[in-house]
């Protein structure tokens, strides 16, 4: 590949972290014809919406192709493209499917729930952490305290017997709202 094919390649409107659909709605026409010579569509998708729908349908059913940016998944659908020894890869006319979302995991914390387990088996299941001087520690001595560092955080461990912060949690597992 030359560098002027290189510059060929618009920067995308986003890369992600990750593949989604977006990946795919946010090519413009002349991102989509680079695809074309790597890729033939079907009769019927001859417009940008419709190679758009059928390249996400395809990308759903192939996912070894997705990947952050359109320019990512055009070198993985290229790299393929050179495995067949030059024969473009077909993508089928598809019936669109829209997407389906997962369930988001509930935001709802614990204690604002009925308490639905024992009180000493609640109080035990929530860590509560307890300074520990900097003698427990076998470090190298440094020319510099750790105290004038203004980034130095003091060392916790957990520590479940602390009865103020037990009634705490236990006042909290009481709690309506």
């Amino acid at each position: 590949m030359t560098e002027e094919d290189l510059a060929m390649f618009t920067p995308p409107k986003a890369c992600y972290s990750s593949y989604s659909r977006r990946v795919i709605y946010d090519i413009n026409k002349y991102q989509m014809d680079l695809f074309l010579n790597i890729v033939n569509f079907a009769p019927e998708d001859h417009t940008l919406l419709p190679r758009k729908k059928s390249l996400i349908m395809f990308l759903d059913q192939h996912p070894e192709f997705q990947d952050v940016s359109y320019i990512h998944i055009w070198f993985r659908l290229a790299d393929e493209y050179i495995t067949r020894n030059h024969r473009k890869i077909n993508i089928p006319h598809l019936v669109f499917e829209k997407a389906c979302r997962n369930p988001t995991a509930s935001t709802k914390m614990s204690f604002f729930q009925k308490n639905t387990l024992g009180s000493k088996q609640a109080r035990r299941s929530i860590p509560i952490y307890e300074y520990i001087e900097d003698e427990e520690y076998e470090e190298e001595d440094s020319e510099d305290s750790e105290e004038s560092d203004p980034s130095y955080q003091p060392r916790y461990i957990c520590k479940m017997d602390d009865p103020e912060i037990q009634d705490l949690i236990a006042s909290f597992q009481n709690f309506d709202i």
